[in-house]
């Protein structure tokens, strides 16, 4: 094993004299300058999104609504009949 340590302790050492990367004094400059000045949504474009949103959020509400409604009403006399009698092929 001492061969094994020898050559964890060279790998792991082999780092020591490296430098961290620096970037040049100019980089942000360049990149803000690459960067599109005007990036807010038009308001065309905001409102259609909203009013999407307000669709979808009330079609969900509607359908959950109507859900509700139809799984609360008595169950049919011929639903009733047939958990009654046990008879499924009736």
């Amino acid at each position: 094993m001492n061969k094994l340590d020898n050559w964890t302790d060279q790998v792991l050492n082999s780092l020591d004299g490296i430098q961290k990367a620096a970037p040049s004094l100019d980089l942000l400059d360049r990149v803000m300058a690459q960067l599109p000045q005007n990036n807010v949504m038009p308001k065309w474009q905001l409102r259609l999104t909203a009013a999407a949103a307000c669709l979808l959020i009330a079609l969900n509400i509607y359908v959950f609504d109507f859900d509700k409604q139809e799984s609360s009403k008595q169950p049919s006399t011929e639903y009733v009949k047939l958990v009654e009698d046990f008879s499924l092929y009736q």
